[in-house]
């Protein structure tokens, strides 16, 4: 049977409400001959499933769930999209088999509206409200002692104990949920990090010097001198260190440690689950921004496959995104491992009809047609987004063309 990635991004999760809403979504994955849902279960904060009692043993520390989902015997929509998987693999046919990998966005923990001044609308259930350690202020906040420079929206992924309270929260998922692979969104920085605070907690596995301090001690140790970020930017949001990438390594340092940090504690539990991040797709190859660095992570082996954001405006750009990405990635053995994150809607004009943009794009992803455009050698898959925005007219375009075949997930099993 085709081995090829047919993934969906959705967030059905955060409005189901009744089974029938999730057998909408599992009946969209069957019109088009999908094979992965990404199904995200951690937005802005918010956990929509169950987080581990295990790991978080403190109630005060705990995310509750804020599933909308009731029904008899399931907790959340998570606990029965899973149940109607492991149906569906019961019964020995597998072109109607699905997996689910539970997809978090990793550094969104608040929430606000993007206004000036902005209006904080984080709820008490969410991370940073929790949390509120965790919020970025911006250097214009210490400068005038402004509220309005702190950040409710966006966690500071420099600090330890945000990087493991993640990884607990997305290797508790895997224990307590049967899902096939966790998908991380957002992983990198939201915004410059200035918060100064010393951070003290209980031990000192947490302590914190806070991120300025944390800056000239990394450029003191990496370019022999001691740079801050007040000399490396305006205070706010542009780098402004002379084009020599000291803030971008120090980035890059930041967001590593926490995706090896997700790496380790995920693979302690479930070394077979698959790990996916979404790469933004405007990052240049040669100076990583906001510390993402996908193409390394694959290398390093951190990650297991990549899923680039590529919403661009014409097929030989997403194209060619995709060919400078795989040049990227040393290990050649690795590089049928990126599947290409392709829009299902226009996002100027929702209404607009894309199916025959997106079987265009599809084709030349993983069709090699047409072959002026097509990926060389092509990829083993795509990821569409996202579920809600997903026309009838384009799911029945796909099931009669590119995606005509079912087909059951590839994740670098050679094709017979």
């Amino acid at each position: 049977m085709l081995r090829e990635t047919r993934a969906l991004w959705t967030w059905a999760v955060r409005s189901a409400r009744s089974k029938s809403d999730i057998d909408e979504l599992v009946a969209l994955v069957d019109s088009a001959h999908l094979n992965v849902i990404l199904f995200g279960v951690y937005y802005r904060g918010t956990a929509y499933f169950e987080p581990s009692p295990v790991r978080f043993p403190i109630a005060a520390e705990r995310l509750t769930n804020q599933s909308r989902f009731s029904e008899a015997g399931y907790a959340d929509a998570l606990r029965y999209l899973l149940d109607v998987r492991d149906r569906r693999r019961a019964d020995s046919d597998p072109a109607n088999d699905f997996e689910v990998h539970a997809w978090f966005t990793v550094h969104l923990s608040g929430d606000s509206e993007r206004t000036w001044p902005p209006t904080d609308l984080t709820q008490p259930y969410m991370l940073n409200a929790l949390f509120p350690e965790f919020q970025v202020k911006y250097g214009t906040y210490y400068a005038r002692q402004d509220e309005r420079f702190v950040n409710p929206a966006i966690s500071a992924i420099e600090q330890p104990r945000f990087r493991q309270y993640m990884a607990d929260l997305i290797a508790g998922a895997a224990e307590d949920y049967a899902i096939d692979g966790v998908h991380l969104d957002y992983i990198r920085v939201g915004q410059i990090c200035f918060n100064a605070e010393l951070l003290d907690y209980p031990g000192i596995e947490f302590d914190y010097a806070g991120c300025q301090e944390d800056y000239r001690a990394f450029t003191r140790e990496t370019f022999g001198r001691e740079y801050t970020l007040w000399d490396d930017t305006d205070g706010v949001r542009q780098i402004a260190d002379g084009g020599s990438g000291r803030v971008a390594a120090w980035q890059v340092r930041t967001v590593g440690r926490l995706v090896r940090a997700i790496h380790a504690e995920v693979k302690a539990v479930r070394p077979d689950l698959i790990i996916s991040v979404a790469s933004v797709r405007n990052v240049p190859w040669e100076l990583p921004v906001q510390g993402q660095a996908a193409w390394r992570w694959l290398d390093a082996g951190w990650i297991d496959a990549i899923f680039p954001t590529l919403y661009l405006d014409s097929t030989p750009a997403i194209v060619d995104r995709m060919q400078r990405l795989r040049e990227a990635v040393r290990d050649t053995s690795k590089r049928d491992m990126i599947f290409a994150g392709l829009a299902t809607h226009s996002f100027v004009d929702r209404t607009e009809d894309w199916s025959g943009l997106v079987v265009e794009r599809v084709n030349a992803v993983v069709r090699g047609e047409p072959n002026a455009l097509a990926l060389q050698p092509a990829a083993h898959g795509v990821a569409l987004f996202g579920g809600e925005y997903f026309s009838q007219t384009t799911i029945e375009a796909l099931a009669a063309g590119p995606f005509r075949e079912p087909a059951i997930p590839y994740w670098g099993t050679p094709i017979p």
